[in-house]
């Protein structure tokens, strides 16, 4: 099975899955007409921002960091 057709597979997998949330589904659908490299891009971005929250959240980390790695730093 060539790499398209294990992703085809994974995101089939995850759209039929009763529990995965609506927001994941409608994100794997999406990217079906995206440019595989910029979205890549974009998920690690929202990696290093759901990391910072749940780092807030718990009481620890850096907010700097976290915009000089997206891109927001000053």
């Amino acid at each position: 099975m060539d790499p398209v057709s294990h992703w085809t597979a994974a995101a089939v997998w995850i759209a039929g899955d009763p529990t995965v949330s609506w927001w994941l589904k409608k994100a794997v659908m999406d990217l079906l007409h995206r440019d595989a490299l910029d979205a890549a891009r974009d998920a690690g971005a929202l990696r290093y921002l759901m990391d910072a929250r749940v780092d807030e959240a718990l009481g620890r980390g850096n907010g700097r960091v976290l915009m000089d790695r997206i891109g927001g730093g000053a």
